[in-house]
């Protein structure tokens, strides 16, 4: 097989309060966005890795304009 690539982005926007860091980073007992996409990466990569080698590059910016 050939090379095959995916990227993705999530913009999170809104008002100061209105649920952003939560819905991307969640808490202990109810995880986010993030750390559920880490693990979905993690056990895929884990599932394949007799059969594909992978490089995966993940980055985070968070802006604030108060």
């Amino acid at each position: 097989m050939g090379v095959v690539a995916a990227a993705g982005t999530i913009f999170a926007y809104g008002q100061t309060g209105s649920g952003k860091t939560f819905t991307m980073e969640g808490a202990e007992d109810a995880p986010g966005i993030m750390p559920r996409a880490f693990e979905y990466l993690a056990e895929r990569t884990a599932q394949a890795a007799d059969t594909a080698e992978y490089v995966v590059y993940l980055s985070f910016l968070e802006l604030y304009n108060e």
